[in-house]
C-alpha cells in the first residue's frame, strides 16, 4: 500500500515537471493556458471565421481555403459550398462573399463592429447574411457577430528579434522584449525592454489589431526600443505572418520579427 502511493508520488511530480514549459526565464516560471476547446476545435477543422446571432439560430462556419458552412434552424437543410478561392485578392477582414449552390445563394458582409474589443458582444465582426432560396425565390436576411481564429501557433512566447531588419543591444534593457499572446482570451502581455505591458487583440484574415497599451512607468536610462516596440502595437493594426518559428508583424512601413521561445 505504502509502495503504491509512494509511486503515485513520483508519478505526479514527474507529470507537473514534464508540463512546465522552458521559457529561458522569459516569463519568470508562468506558462501560457491551453487554448479553449472551441478555439483548438475550430483551428483543428481549419475554420477560419466563426459567427451566430445571440439566440443561437443561425451559425455560418468559413475555411477560406475549403467550405462555407450555414445552418439555421429555419432550414430544412445546412447551406454548404465548396470552394478553393472564396475572397480569392480581397485585402483585410472587411468584405463581401457571393457563394451558391444549387439549392440557394448566400450573400455574407462581413464588417468590423464599432465595439470590436468588447468580448461579451460575441466577436469582433458584424455579420449580415441574405438567404436566397431558388426554389422559392424567397430571401430571407441574417445578422450576427463573427470573429476570425488567428493561426494556433500564435498562441505562444514570442522574443523580439529585430526591427525593421536591425537588431538591437540588449545591455541597457531590464529584461529582452518579449509577448505572449493569448488566443483563449484575446490578450497580449509581454514586456516592452523596461516596461511590462498588456492589452487586448483580436485578429483578421491575415491581420492583428491591438487595443491602447498599458505599462508600467519605470524610468529608463534609453527608451528607444520600448517606445518604437510599444508605438508599434498599441492601437495598431498589424499583419501577421509564421515562418518556421519566427513570426513577423508589419505595417507599411514597418517590420517586427519574433522568434519563438523553446
Amino acid at each position: 500500500m505504502i509502495r503504491n502511493y509512494i509511486i503515485a508520488l513520483i508519478f505526479i511530480g514527474v507529470s507537473a515537471c514534464g508540463s512546465v514549459k522552458n521559457t529561458d526565464s522569459v516569463t519568470e516560471g508562468n506558462t501560457l493556458p491551453d487554448p479553449t476547446t472551441m478555439h483548438y476545435e475550430m483551428q483543428k477543422r481549419g475554420i477560419d471565421f466563426y459567427a451566430k446571432d445571440a439566440d443561437n439560430k443561425w451559425q455560418l462556419e468559413i475555411d477560406y481555403q475549403k467550405t462555407v458552412k450555414f445552418s439555421a434552424d429555419d432550414l430544412k437543410k445546412d447551406f454548404s459550398v465548396n470552394i478553393l478561392t472564396l475572397g480569392n485578392g480581397l485585402k483585410g477582414s472587411e468584405a463581401t462573399h457571393v457563394v451558391r449552390n444549387r439549392d440557394a445563394q448566400l450573400t455574407i458582409t462581413i464588417t468590423t463592429s464599432e465595439t470590436p474589443f468588447d468580448v461579451n458582444g460575441g466577436g469582433a465582426y458584424e455579420v449580415s447574411l441574405v438567404y436566397h432560396d431558388f426554389r422559392t425565390s424567397q430571401e430571407t436576411e441574417y445578422n450576427g457577430k463573427g470573429k476570425f481564429y488567428g493561426a494556433i501557433q500564435l498562441h505562444d512566447i514570442w522574443k523580439l528579434a529585430t526591427i525593421n531588419g536591425a537588431g538591437f543591444d540588449t545591455t541597457h534593457l531590464h529584461k529582452h522584449p518579449y509577448m505572449e499572446i493569448h488566443l483563449d482570451n484575446g490578450r497580449v502581455m509581454g514586456f516592452l525592454g523596461c516596461n511590462s505591458f498588456s492589452t487586448s487583440v483580436y485578429f483578421g484574415r491575415d491581420e492583428m489589431t491591438f487595443g491602447m497599451t498599458m505599462s508600467t512607468k519605470m524610468a529608463c536610462p534609453r527608451m528607444d526600443i520600448e517606445d518604437k516596440f510599444g508605438s508599434l502595437i498599441s492601437n495598431n493594426t498589424l499583419s501577421y505572418r509564421l515562418e518556421g518559428l519566427n513570426l513577423y508583424l508589419e505595417n507599411e512601413t514597418d517590420t517586427l520579427k519574433f522568434k519563438k521561445v523553446d
